[in-house]
């Protein structure tokens, strides 16, 4: 990928929401998924219960997580969006 076509795909990303980005990580729960994505050595992939979470608690804070912006989903895997 060229750097032009890099630089467009990111003016057309809408800049990140500092309320959507502090209200998706404001709870314990929707944290700890997000620190153990950003430790992770490779892709994330996180087993539900390793982290104690019931499915429904799991799949509403990786969907608030992802719709702020602060992860991106690719091939099924998990990955921090990176802010320049």
């Amino acid at each position: 990928m060229n750097k032009s076509h890099t630089l467009k795909k990111f003016q057309k990303m809408e800049q990140l929401n500092i309320c959507d980005v502090l209200r998706s990580i404001s709870d314990d729960k929707a944290l700890n998924i997000f620190n153990t994505i950003a430790l992770s050595n490779d892709s994330a992939t996180i087993a539900i219960s390793r982290l104690k979470l019931t499915r429904k608690q799991y799949y509403s804070r990786m969907s608030a997580i992802t719709s702020a912006g602060l992860v991106t989903r690719r091939n099924g895997k998990f990955f921090l969006h990176l802010v320049e």
